[in-house]
């Protein structure tokens, strides 16, 4: 009876190893390198912060315009993007390109990206019996892909 109990010990032990992420949770604000602590308080100043490393790459978790944000960047300071939720009308552009090409489609979800060269929404659209679609467009309209 105790080698069994010895037994589910052991792979408990085992499952919560293996089950954990890539992410760093011992990773504090005070981890996080000058250089990308001064990038984020210039783009977002007075923005408190969770910071996570992940990936090899630093993410702070934080909220703007009262939505929830994710900004990414190198250990060097060096800013890779912000993804935002997205709460909201899109402008008329996107709203026509959905209504033209994806009537009856609903939004399931939508974030604004924003990286270095370019900005555009991710949005994911559902309608029953239809496979899912995920539309990467442009403010104007234009699809990122």
């Amino acid at each position: 009876m105790k080698w069994k109990m010895y037994l589910m010990a052991v792979l408990m032990v085992a499952f919560v190893t293996v089950s954990c992420s890539d992410d760093d949770d011992n990773f504090s604000v005070n981890d996080v390198p000058v250089k990308v602590m001064d990038a984020f308080k210039t783009k977002y100043p007075n923005t408190m912060a969770h910071w996570e490393k992940e990936r090899g790459k630093i993410k702070a978790e934080f909220v703007v315009n009262g939505q929830e944000a994710e900004a990414w960047y190198e250990t060097d300071g060096t800013w890779i993007g912000t993804e935002t939720n997205f709460r909201g009308s899109f402008p008329e552009p996107v709203q026509n390109y959905i209504n033209t090409n994806y009537a009856g489609y609903t939004v399931d979800d939508a974030d604004w990206i924003e990286t270095p060269t370019m900005n555009y929404f991710d949005i994911d659209l559902e309608m029953l019996a239809k496979p899912d679609v995920r539309l990467l467009i442009k403010e104007d309209g234009t699809l990122v892909r």
